[in-house]
């Protein structure tokens, strides 16, 4: 299944991106695709 959501950069240098939970609960496999297209794979690095 794949899903789609929204994000804020919150330190680019780290490449932090800041998302809600469902966006990424349960999730294999993250991803982000910034507006100019580029493409990265994540993973979770904290919860709250």
């Amino acid at each position: 299944m794949k899903g789609l959501g929204s994000g804020v950069i919150i330190d680019a240098a780290k490449g932090y991106v800041l998302t809600n939970n469902h966006v990424i609960n349960q999730a294999q496999k993250i991803s982000v695709q910034l507006n100019d297209g580029r493409e990265f794979d994540a993973k979770l690095v904290g919860e709250r």
